[in-house]
């Protein structure tokens, strides 16, 4: 047992040995630092080009439904569906 202790001792001196770095810490702190620095912002020709783009395909929308009428003038073209025949609602009545 004795030579156990021995060789622990040794081995906790040889640790104890080694010099930290100084400049660990301040390495350590600036890449914490450029880690948590926001991302550069989009140049502001991007967000006008994006802008523009957004209201031109909002233009076009308003613009094809405006001028979409319906020539028919009649319900003839109609879809009538009954829905008590689709879905058995009387299946979740729970009376």
């Amino acid at each position: 047992m004795p030579q156990n202790k021995n060789i622990l001792d040794k081995f906790i001196e040889k640790e104890l040995e080694v010099q930290p770095n100084p400049f660990l810490a301040g390495k350590i702190m600036d890449s914490i630092h450029a880690e948590q620095q926001p991302e550069k912002s989009t140049p502001i020709l991007f967000r006008l080009v994006a802008a523009a783009g957004v209201a031109a395909v909002l233009t076009l929308g308003v613009f094809l439904g405006t001028t979409y009428n319906n020539t028919t003038g009649n319900d003839t073209y109609a879809l009538n569906i009954n829905d008590s025949q689709i879905e058995n609602l009387y299946l979740y009545d729970t009376e």
